[in-house]
């Protein structure tokens, strides 16, 4: 468990923790009775450290250790993680963090992994429906990839399904396999509450699903004709900007890797959740360390 992490923060931003020791300040372990699988009998800590407590069972000699850390980055030199956390949590690419901590960019790597891989578990975990009664949700897809040469198809092209709610700004961004009515009705009912306004163009698994359903009310604009529909205004030009941040976001970063979109969009939301706070890095930084 942390503590003090505004002044942790302090600590990583003038480069000022270097050694383990400095970790008491920040690092509360609870010590508990440890039972020996082996004996049943209760396991006597032998070796104390900030981050950890190494414990051995008085009859077998087995060991077990209680880590500060939560996930696999227990098992990586925890300066090096922690330093990396305040890094990421600015927003720099991993050649700039493995430059200004001193980190081997291999490592930066393999720790950019784990983070991203733990952000996208907790995404699928704790991901909540958007929009209600007296909301508008503008939903939409778009294709990542690149055109070779700029001609011709996309290969290994991923499509992201997603969508805004005016009101609140909340959004959800998902993987998906097609474009079809079955998969993104799917992707609407398990991402949208009933009783939502949603606003989509004129794409046909859309108009086959709302025709279909009564559980939501439905606004579309054809595209060919218009960007905003002249009658009522309708148009999905607040979920089209979503795609563009969303690709602004990849190009700053670097992220290129195909394979790694679904990583790249958990990434993305949970920076867009703490982009409009108060001292965001910061508070981006509590929120990591409490989930690593």
């Amino acid at each position: 468990m942390f503590i003090n992490e505004k002044e942790l923060y302090y600590f990583c931003k003038h480069r000022l923790l270097v050694l383990e020791k400095q970790l008491k300040e920040f690092i509360i372990i609870e010590e508990g009775n440890l039972i020996c699988s082996s004996c049943s009998i209760i396991m006597i800590p032998i070796k104390t450290l900030p981050h950890k407590i190494q414990y051995r069972c008085k009859k077998c000699y087995k060991k077990n250790t209680i880590y500060a850390l939560k996930t696999n980055f227990k098992f990586y030199n925890i300066i090096e993680v922690i330093n990396f956390v305040f890094y990421f949590s600015v927003g720099i690419t991993a050649s700039e963090i493995s430059t200004l901590s001193d980190i081997p960019l291999a490592q930066v790597y393999r720790f950019y992994k784990t983070l991203q891989t733990i952000l996208h578990e907790n995404y699928q975990i704790n991901n909540e429906k958007i929009g209600g009664e007296n909301c508008t949700v503008e939903i939409d897809e778009s294709q990542i990839g690149k055109r070779k040469n700029n001609v011709g198809r996309i290969p290994n092209h991923k499509i992201i399904f997603g969508g805004i709610c005016r009101e609140n700004r909340e959004v959800f961004m998902k993987l998906v396999e097609n474009k079809t009515c079955a998969v993104l009705g799917r992707e609407i009912i398990s991402n949208i509450k009933p009783g939502t306004t949603i606003f989509t163009d004129q794409w046909s698994s859309y108009m086959s699903f709302f025709s279909n359903q009564n559980s939501y009310k439905h606004n579309f604009v054809n595209h060919r004709l218009n960007f905003v529909d002249p009658e009522d205004g309708t148009h999905t030009q607040t979920i089209e900007s979503l795609w563009s941040e969303f690709k602004r976001f990849k190009r700053r970063l670097c992220y290129s890797k195909q394979r790694l979109i679904h990583l790249y969009i958990s990434e993305f939301l949970i920076r867009r959740k703490f982009k409009n706070e108060a001292n965001s890095s910061l508070q981006l930084f509590k929120y990591l360390l409490n989930i690593i």
